[in-house]
């Protein structure tokens, strides 16, 4: 009877392990969502600064590609927070007010054409944005790979040890 009691006892520790395992990595996604989401704004932010800081300045090249990283911030924004959304989080209003500034300085851009530009010196901006954004995805790339193996690594290595400990108890 004792060792019926210790067995289900056990099975329920290992039970208790498996469901807080799985509600722990649920909310380490969550929270990846959040940050994600979170720094997508101010990614957003920071390039309508660097925009308005152009404009003020009135330098054609650096107009160009403020502009360019402000379309790059506000496309990731968007994708950012409809992968938020669609995990359980809420639009915060104060981000919203970001992503209408920055179409609004879009949509007036559109109508300017910046003069003193010739292709190469356009081709040069526009490639280093390129570089710019292609390490920057590479970087983030690589984190959430990163991540994703300690957890999986962690959590493999626990479960190991629960089998471990239930198979000595068994022994």
């Amino acid at each position: 009877m004792k060792k019926i009691i210790l067995v289900l006892a056990i099975a329920g520790c290992f039970m208790t392990f498996e469901s807080c395992s799985k509600h722990t990595s649920a909310t380490e996604v969550r929270i990846d969502f959040t940050k994600s989401y979170e720094d997508a704004a101010m990614a957003l932010q920071s390039a309508q600064k660097k925009y308005d800081d152009a404009v003020t300045a009135n330098v054609p090249e650096k107009i160009l590609v403020a502009k360019e990283e402000l379309k790059v911030a506000q496309n990731k924004y968007e994708q950012s927070q409809k992968r938020y959304v669609s995990n359980g989080g809420t639009v915060k209003p104060q981000f919203e007010d970001y992503l209408k500034k920055s179409k609004k300085s879009l949509d007036k851009s559109m109508n300017k054409v910046v003069a003193g530009l010739d292709n190469a010196k356009m081709n040069a901006a526009s490639q280093k944005m390129k570089t710019d954004i292609d390490a920057a995805a590479h970087k983030t790339e690589t984190e959430i790979k990163k991540t994703s193996k300690e957890v999986k690594y962690k959590t493999d290595k626990a479960l190991h040890k629960a089998k471990n400990d239930l198979q000595k108890f068994f022994k």
